[in-house]
This record gives structure tokens, C-alpha cells and sequence, in this order.
């Protein structure tokens, strides 16, 4: 095994530990500090801005690495957070970033889940690939690793969203009866 296998494999076993960190962090929709369903939501999503920000400097890297795929997947991921954030604070994004998320317009909730969702799962299924190709330091220096933190972002907005309207949908229909 090389030099270069050995620190693939040890930065691989780094990554999934990372992941596996994040998947069992607790979710900002959980936190009762945040009270009203409105407040859980904005804390579930403020991050946003930055996993935009964040994914497009993976972005130029795959391009710039000449990893098409990567780039292609991350254009995608990068579009939907876009989309996402545009639907959830129309009146900010993109010129003063995410600053509140407007809960007025139900169909434009429900039409960012679909754009959170599909950047999670394109994030999570190429987050190895990302994670080596692209996050990992080329020589030995310390490194914040990024990919875990987009990850947990990605996974708490995408989740607080779909706690949202699951409430939401929960009080509307007991007003219906």
C-alpha cells in the first residue's frame, strides 16, 4: 500500500466518523429553547447561506480539479439551496442573504422542501467522493473539514422544513374538524 493509499483510507475512516458524528447530532427543530414552530424553523434553515456559500467554493475546487461529476452533482446541490432560499426569504436572497423565512406562503414552503431534499440526498450520496476529492487537505496541515458541517446543515433545514409543514398541516386540519 502506498503513502497516498494510507492516507486515503485514514481520511476516509476520518470522514465517516464525521458523518457518523453528524447523523446522531441533535437537530435545532428538537430544541425547545427555540419555542414556537416559527423560531425552531428559522433556526433550522439560518444556515443556509452559508451551505450556499460553502458549496459553491467546492464548486470551483471540482472545476478547478477538473472533477466534472463532482462539479456537475454540486451545480445541482448549489442550485437547489439557491432555489430553496429564494422561496424561503424572497424579499432578502440573494442581496442581504438569509435574514428570516417567511411562513406566510405555504406553497412556497412546500415547494422548498422538495429543492432541500433532493440537495441533502445528492450531498449525502457523493459525500466520500467530496469529502476526499475535494475537502481533504493535499499535504499535511490543519483543516476545519467542511463536509460534515454542510452535511449537518443540509440535514437540519431539510428536516426542520418537514417538521414545519407537518405541524402546520397537524393545526390546519384540527381547525377543520
Amino acid at each position: 500500500m502506498t503513502e497516498h493509499e494510507r492516507w486515503r483510507e485514514h481520511a476516509l475512516a476520518s470522514y465517516r466518523q464525521l458523518l457518523e458524528d453528524a447523523k446522531r447530532s441533535p437537530l435545532p427543530w428538537d430544541d425547545a429553547i427555540h419555542g414556537n414552530a416559527h423560531d425552531r424553523l428559522f433556526a433550522s434553515i439560518e444556515s443556509l447561506d452559508f451551505v450556499h456559500s460553502d458549496v459553491g467554493i467546492l464548486l470551483r475546487r471540482a472545476r478547478d480539479r477538473g472533477h466534472v461529476d463532482l462539479a456537475v452533482t454540486l451545480q445541482r446541490v448549489h442550485a437547489d439551496v439557491d432555489h430553496a432560499l429564494e422561496l424561503l426569504d424572497p424579499q432578502h436572497w440573494p442581496d442581504q442573504g438569509l435574514q428570516t423565512a417567511i411562513v406566510d406562503d405555504v406553497e412556497d414552503l412546500k415547494a422548498a422542501q422538495p429543492c432541500l431534499a433532493e440537495a441533502f440526498n445528492l450531498f449525502s450520496e457523493n459525500y466520500e467522493r467530496i469529502s476526499l476529492d475535494l475537502d481533504a487537505p493535499r499535504r499535511r496541515t490543519s483543516w476545519m473539514p467542511w463536509t460534515p458541517v454542510i452535511y449537518r446543515r443540509l440535514r437540519a433545514a431539510t428536516c426542520g422544513l418537514e417538521m414545519f409543514l407537518k405541524e402546520r398541516e397537524g393545526l390546519e386540519a384540527s381547525k377543520g374538524s
